[in-house]
């Protein structure tokens, strides 16, 4: 028998808690360089990440949690615009932390059998500012996965 836990989040985006994730999805897409081009261009080639976020909202702060999402993405979209060196919000996740994350698009939904429960489906993209700020976000992302990959190790399968 499994048990919904709803008092450890899944995944923070910004301020935001998500309790019932069902599922992440981390896409790397790397720019690969012409063939034969010089200097340092293979070791230096872009990579475009983009987080597929699918979760259930519920419990009472469910209407609460949607509005939060919604002014989230709000903000990801302005803070470029404000501040030169944020360029979106970060996300924290068990797969990866990403600072710099812009929300790219929020899908609701509810269904007849189940009206308490607002499925949600999150698109992100990872927009960091070149220089610092995008150094920065690689090591916060490489510390999240070293520190995640030594709790792994003692973790056991769970059974149904």
């Amino acid at each position: 028998m499994s048990e919904l836990i709803t008092h450890q989040v899944s995944v923070l985006l910004g301020t935001v808690p998500l309790y019932a994730v069902n599922r992440i999805t981390l896409n790397e897409q790397y720019a690969l360089p012409q063939v034969g081009d010089k200097g340092l261009s293979q070791a230096t080639s872009k990579i475009i990440r983009s987080v597929q976020i699918e979760a259930v909202l519920i419990g009472d702060d469910r209407q609460i949690v949607r509005l939060g999402l919604e002014q989230m993405a709000d903000l990801s979209k302005t803070l470029p615009l404000v501040s030169s060196i944020v360029s979106g919000i970060p996300m924290v996740a068990g797969l990866t932390t990403l600072l710099d994350m812009q929300v790219d698009s929020l899908n609701f939904s509810q269904s007849a059998e189940e009206k308490e429960v607002i499925t949600v489906s999150i698109s992100l993209k990872h927009c960091p500012r070149p220089g610092l700020s995008a150094l920065l976000g690689s090591v916060v992302n490489a510390a999240a996965a070293i520190v995640g990959s030594g709790s792994l190790k003692s973790a056991t399968p769970r059974s149904l």
